[in-house]
């Protein structure tokens, strides 16, 4: 009988065992398959975070690129301006040539004043004392009275 006793305990520290093993088994399946719901979680996060880097990449190529027509066609505007201005300055420089020859074909180096044309006043109609009245401010000026022809 203490042959069968000794089974028995055997057979129960085995079991005791077994049950220990299998418990910590289910503890380590527990850890691992929480550890795999955060991996799994970080992984479509991280999916996720791609996903809009990658929109974000297209907005800013497209952005870009837009930029980049404008700026080329900034750059053809300034062009097209330097063009006119360089032609502003061509005929500019053109006129100064120009009136450089027209006042050396003149004789001087500035405009001539040329003569008033002659008026009926310089005829010999004008008296001395018109003259004298014109040279008075328009306020000191003897108040003219045209006489009626009979």
């Amino acid at each position: 009988m203490k042959g069968l006793g000794r089974e028995e305990e055997d057979l129960e520290d085995t079991v005791s065992h077994l049950s220990i093993y299998l418990t910590g088994l289910d503890e380590l399946y527990r850890e691992q398959a929480a550890q795999l719901k955060q991996q799994v979680h970080r992984a479509e996060k991280a999916t996720q975070e791609l996903d809009e880097q990658r929109t974000r990449t297209v907005h800013a190529e497209y952005s870009l690129a837009a930029l980049q027509v404008q700026m080329e066609e900034k750059e053809a505007e300034l062009e097209e301006q330097q063009a006119r201005v360089t032609h502003a300055e061509n005929s500019l420089a053109a006129l100064q040539a120009r009136m450089r020859e027209y006042e050396a074909r003149r004789g001087i180096g500035g405009w001539i004043e040329e003569e008033p044309e002659e008026t009926h006043w310089d005829r010999g109609t004008q008296t001395e004392d018109d003259v004298m009245d014109q040279c008075l401010p328009p306020k000191k000026r003897p108040i003219q009275i045209e006489e009626e022809s009979p």
